[in-house]
């Protein structure tokens, strides 16, 4: 190669790609004066670590928050994105194959909508007692979740099926910015992924 040599590239678009049993997610905002913008989210199905939960005598919910644990990013972390995590409405089934660009029903109304600086490499204390030795995002949900949760029958958490006709699972996406923005990668099989 002596650099004399003429090189022609192009980008091309791919429909979509296949996306079920993922287990890193893209989420973000980013516009790239070449590549343009991309708008990433995703919908996941939460699993129950247990078969039965004892949430005590007469519960109340003072906090729900999802944990997201970074795997890495892409962009300029110090533009601020807002997160929104909608409940998923329809099913979702895990024999069947989902796509980039498929798109689910969800509730009309978020489970949480939250602004934030992404931090994919700082590791988060929590408060004065709590340190999470990993680098993570945590979006407060709405306590009613929460509270439907501790209401609900046991029979809903019997088994990850019944917990699915419970609770189909989220929405999580970013919405659009008007600054370059980032793109962030989580594991969210990691253990410091989680609903709790």
């Amino acid at each position: 190669f002596t650099g004399g040599e003429h090189i022609n590239a192009c980008s091309q678009r791919i429909d979509s790609l296949a996306t079920s049993s993922a287990s890193y997610m893209l989420l973000g905002n980013l516009n790239d004066p070449v590549f343009g913008t991309s708008d990433l989210g995703f919908y996941t199905q939460l699993s129950t670590t247990t078969s039965s939960y004892s949430w005590g005598v007469n519960p109340v919910v003072d906090s729900i928050v999802l944990q997201l644990y970074y795997a890495n990013y892409y962009g300029d972390t110090t533009v601020q994105q807002t997160v929104s995590v909608w409940e998923i409405m329809e099913d979702m089934k895990p024999d069947s194959t989902y796509f980039s660009g498929d798109e689910l029903s969800v509730d009309e109304n978020p489970l949480a909508e939250y602004a934030f600086y992404p931090h994919p490499k700082t590791i988060l204390q929590t408060g004065e007692d709590t340190i999470i030795r990993a680098a993570v995002l945590r979006i407060p949900i709405n306590i009613e979740l929460g509270q439907r949760f501790i209401e609900a029958d046991q029979s809903n958490f019997a088994t990850n099926e019944a917990f699915h006709n419970f609770f189909k699972g989220i929405h999580v996406k970013t919405n659009n910015i008007n600054d370059i923005g980032a793109i962030c990668y989580f594991n969210i099989v990691n253990s410091n992924s989680f609903l709790r």
